[in-house]
């Protein structure tokens, strides 16, 4: 009998081994295998393809803005031109689209891709510049700048002259920044520079802006905005800047 109980204890340690031994192997079966960590090559899953980024958008032009377009051979350049008054002088900036942006002529920055401006009070009716009351701000693409003060009806002082009375960072300052559609430019002059002061300046300046689109030292075309009768040469045709409307067209234009 005892016997008999030995045997049937050591059949039911048997079929308990091959029961835990089959699990185990289960286990394993659902175990995932160790990541590849030598040198040796792995076949990687396919990735899904990654969209390409959105292109930069173009900043959006402030709405009372003006424009000037000006053509080379090679393509078109528009300048959005916007102005607006702070209680110490007046903002000029520009957004200029252009696919062709040039700032490496070595010959001169004036022929740069670049935005340019006459600015001053109010004149009567006669032409040229107002000696010492009119003022010549261009600046490159790329941050060149030139400032002068007219000396006569047709002719220039020297830029940054000491008689510009000009200190950059207290009564004018300017930027340049190269951007996905061509470059903005912006500039500050304080009241003062034109000789006047917020009660007697605001609403009462003006400007004549003007653009270069360049390729190159032989492709460069230079204009000037003409609109509401305003004229390069004439300081009295320029246009006023109001502080609600911006740029006014002097005659409708």
């Amino acid at each position: 009998m005892k016997r008999f109980i030995s045997i049937i204890v050591a059949m039911l340690c048997l079929t308990l081994a091959f029961a835990f031994a089959a699990c185990s192997k289960g286990d394993a079966d659902l175990t995932p295998p160790p990541s590849d960590t030598g040198g040796g090559q792995t076949e990687q899953p396919d990735q899904p393809e990654q969209p390409e980024p959105p292109e930069q958008s173009e900043e959006e032009i402030p709405e009372n803005s003006i424009l000037l377009t000006t053509a080379n051979a090679h393509n078109s350049a528009t300048a959005y031109f916007s102005a607006s008054y702070t209680d110490s002088g007046i903002v000029l900036s520009a957004y200029v689209k252009d696919d062709d942006v040039k700032a490496d002529i070595f010959y001169s920055s004036g022929y740069d891709d670049n935005v340019e401006y006459l600015i001053g009070t109010q004149y009567g009716s006669a032409t040229g510049w107002e000696a010492g009351r009119t003022l010549h701000f261009l600046i490159t693409a790329d941050g060149d700048t030139i400032f002068q003060k007219a000396v006569s009806s047709s002719g220039w002082g020297e830029s940054y002259a000491l008689d510009l009375l000009c200190v950059n960072g207290v009564n004018f300052s300017y930027s340049s920044e190269l951007t996905s559609y061509g470059y903005k430019t912006e500039v500050y002059i304080g009241y003062e520079l034109l000789g006047t002061d917020a009660a007697s300046g605001r609403n009462n300046i003006y400007v004549c802006p003007a653009m270069r689109n360049t390729h190159d030292y032989g492709d460069t075309v230079w204009s000037p905005f003409q609109e509401g009768g305003c004229e390069w040469s004439n300081a009295s045709s320029f246009l006023r800047v109001d502080e609600n409307e911006g740029y006014v067209l002097q005659n409708g234009g």
